[in-house]
């Protein structure tokens, strides 16, 4: 049992870094510098994501940047090249930049 729960607990701690450090690459000015707390940080990036993203953007961008996929990775699930989908989130991250931003 205390093995099953040290296990879980390093993976909630992993968890949080990954999801601090996708908050990071997302919006670094904006999000990165917010007094908020993390739960603050992640509504707040949820609200982007719904409300400026179409729901393959969203999925992709979620994919990569908080469970880590690679863009090869993406471009086998959604059946387009590698190139293709690097185009897509990097133009999904400059709409959340945009958006965060106030632009």
């Amino acid at each position: 049992m205390f093995g099953i729960a040290r296990h879980r607990a390093l993976q909630a701690l992993r968890g949080r870094r990954r999801l601090q450090r996708a908050l990071r690459r997302l919006a670094p000015t904006q999000l990165g510098d917010a007094d908020t707390s993390a739960d603050g940080e992640l509504l707040q990036v949820r609200d982007l994501l719904e409300r400026h993203l179409s729901p393959d953007d969203r999925t992709l961008v979620v994919l990569r940047y908080l469970h880590g996929f690679s863009a090869e990775e993406l471009a086998e699930i959604v059946g387009r090249s590698p190139a293709a989908v690097r185009q897509r989130l990097s133009r999904a991250r400059s709409k959340l930049v945009e958006a965060a931003t106030g632009g």
